[in-house]
């Protein structure tokens, strides 16, 4: 039976992290063009690019009428102070996740406004 989403999910980070729960994603029937990345360093996008997958450099990049359901941080914390204030204008209407290491719920509604709906979580590779 393939995966479902209840709308498009957007991926910040493509990293080790990001690489992995993007396959697994995948591995769980999730299409490709229900995904979105945005993530800077070109090397780290070959197995999403490979799979058809959108990426982008920058958050300016993705296109103007782009409505994630889901918005996955996967950057790390130290990042997360440049990164996210430029997700803020999805508060209200997608769910944040992050996997960043000691970053607050506080932080996130900080950072993205008392409206962002944010979970946090804590993968583990093993």
């Amino acid at each position: 039976m393939a995966a479902t989403t209840a709308g498009p999910v957007l991926l910040v980070g493509c990293g080790r992290m990001g690489n992995a729960l993007l396959g697994g994603w995948l591995d769980r029937g999730f299409a490709p063009a229900d995904i979105q990345i945005v993530e800077p360093i070109e090397a780290s996008t070959d197995y999403a690019r490979e799979r058809g997958i959108a990426v982008h450099a920058t958050r300016a990049d993705l296109p103007a009428d782009f409505a994630p359901a889901v918005v996955v941080f996967a950057v790390k914390p130290q990042s997360m102070d440049e990164v996210a204030p430029a997700y803020r204008d999805f508060a209200g209407t997608a769910m944040f996740l992050s996997i960043a290491a000691g970053k607050t719920i506080g932080y996130f509604e900080q950072a993205l406004g008392a409206a962002a709906a944010v979970c946090r979580a804590m993968p583990n590779t093993p």
